[in-house]
């Protein structure tokens, strides 16, 4: 029954990530420039591919990747029968994948706030300023 049911979880949980891939088969590419039918690369093209490369990381693997885990604990900790190792294991999923979110999101905060006191008064309109949208 056990084998059964962690058979039925996995294919679910690879067809969910599947299916998050071919939601993002729609979008552009890393590399803004370049292509065929697009215009030479600059310098701030440069720019624009790390911020794709951090959101793409933020949004695409930190966010689904979280998500998958916590699924993982929950079943983890749902079919553990009681067992002491199960149950641990179940909760240290649950812990590890917790932490990791709030460390990506932190990250993510603490340089947007160092970014932020560091522009001083050559900030464009508005604080907090859009830092990690570029346009060029």
């Amino acid at each position: 029954m056990q084998k059964r049911l962690l058979f039925i979880l996995s294919a679910f949980v690879i067809f969910l990530m599947f299916s998050a891939f071919a939601l993002t088969a729609n979008a552009g590419g890393l590399v803004p420039c370049g292509g065929p039918d697009e215009a030479q690369c600059t310098l701030c093209d440069f720019f624009r591919l790390g911020q794709n490369i951090i959101n793409f990381l933020l949004e695409d693997v930190a966010l689904p990747l979280t998500t998958v885990m916590i699924a993982v604990g929950g079943v983890t900790l749902a079919i553990s029968g009681g067992s002491p190792k199960r149950l641990e294991l179940g909760k240290k999923i649950l812990t590890s994948a917790v932490i990791g979110l709030v460390v990506v999101l932190a990250s993510w905060l603490i340089i947007n706030t160092i970014i932020n006191l560091l522009a001083g008064g050559e900030q464009p309109t508005g604080f907090p300023w859009p830092w990690n949208e570029i346009q060029c």
